[in-house]
């Protein structure tokens, strides 16, 4: 807990504790006092993190000076990397600010005739279309940059261009051409001694093999990423890879050791501001209170999960916070809110991902094979 948080805490429960002294005995009587330190411990991590991430997008515009105000100014690589870290920076937490960003950096990658940046700028452009969910965008935005990176021979992100597009095979189900790309990188980073992007292999890996019901190799992929995450001291890797440990160990029935990872991950999206790292973690910590039976801390976080999702526009986690929303109302017998929440989970399904979609993706994706194969 941060020193804010500390004090903070420490007056709220000072105060609680007066409260319960003149508050009757008996288990009922500690239940607002419950839900009294859960919201006002839930507004402060949000506050406070809200002001963290405003710090590094203040930090970010300052660094771009007073040229973004006049209109002819020459721009360099410096200023075209500075918006792409702005667009990353925004990703997960507005939208529109991601999009205007990027299309800021690869107008100025174009005008400077700067390679790397156009390929990095179309990949945050490919990142921001899966945010909202429009995956036709997505996959021309990824092909775009891995064809620019292809050219350049910039290794790195030829790597990072065929993990997303690997990602997006694996999600909806194409698993043997998500492994052959995941193949392909895991030769590149071999190559290139890239410890750190072999970790990120060896995580997408694990989600294949679980996503497959393998979950023993998905677990030993997973255990590697985690370790190599932790030599590296890289703690945003960390979080992300104790989420992937706690799906598998939830999927083998470890449902406590999987909320515990969970909570560390939460604990550092709290940290650093991480809107969509938070709302995909209190799903995760939702469907395992949920398979406790721990109905009332199950909606808490999918409630909270959902409200997030909704205004981060994510389509994923807000069809995945309906499921399981709908999945603990059936649970307590309430089929009224149960189906309310499956209507909402069903419309989000069927708006993600359409057979339509699905061919006009796969045609792109077959066309864009061809011109790659294609002499001269």
């Amino acid at each position: 807990m941060r020193p804010a948080q500390f004090v903070f805490a420490k007056g709220l429960f000072r105060k609680v504790s007066l409260w319960r002294k003149t508050a009757n005995d008996g288990p009922s009587a500690d239940r607002p006092v419950v839900y009294l330190i859960v919201f006002y411990s839930f507004l402060l991590c949000t506050s406070l993190d809200t002001v963290a991430q405003s710090v590094e997008i203040a930090r970010l515009h300052n660094s771009l000076g007073d040229r973004r105000d006049r209109g002819n100014f020459p721009p360099d690589t410096a200023y075209v990397d500075t918006l792409s870290a702005l667009a990353h920076a925004f990703y997960g937490i507005n939208a529109d600010s991601a999009f205007l960003y990027s299309k800021k950096a690869l107008e100025y990658a174009n005008r400077t005739g700067y390679a790397k940046g156009e390929s990095e700028s179309w990949r945050m452009l490919g990142n921001t279309y899966e945010l909202i969910g429009d995956y036709t965008n997505m996959l021309s935005s990824y092909h775009r940059s891995l064809a620019i990176a292809e050219r350049i021979g910039n290794t790195r992100l030829i790597a990072r261009a065929n993990v997303n597009i690997a990602l997006f095979y694996n999600q909806v189900g194409e698993y043997d051409q998500a492994r052959q790309l995941m193949e392909k990188v895991s030769d590149l980073c071999k190559r290139s001694g890239d410890t750190v992007q072999s970790a990120y292999v060896f995580s997408h890996l694990s989600d294949l093999a679980f996503r497959q019901q393998q979950y023993d190799t998905a677990l030993t992929y997973a255990r590697q990423a985690v370790q190599i995450a932790i030599s590296a001291k890289d703690s945003q890797a960390i979080a992300s890879f104790n989420n992937d440990l706690g799906k598998v160990l939830a999927a083998k029935g470890s449902w406590q050791e999987a909320i515990s990872h969970y909570q560390q991950s939460l604990d550092y999206y709290h940290q650093v501001g991480d809107k969509l790292g938070m709302t995909s973690t209190t799903v995760l910590l939702a469907q395992a209170c949920l398979l406790l039976k721990d109905y009332s801390r199950a909606l808490q976080y999918a409630s909270q999960s959902l409200t997030a999702a909704r205004t981060i526009r994510r389509k994923k986690e807000i069809q995945e916070s309906a499921k399981v929303l709908a999945d603990i109302y059936e649970a307590k017998g309430d089929d009224h809110h149960a189906l309310q929440y499956f209507k909402l989970y069903k419309d989000f399904s069927d708006s993600v991902f359409n057979d339509q979609t699905r061919k006009k993706i796969f045609a792109m994706t077959a066309q864009y094979d061809y011109d790659q194969k294609k002499p001269g």
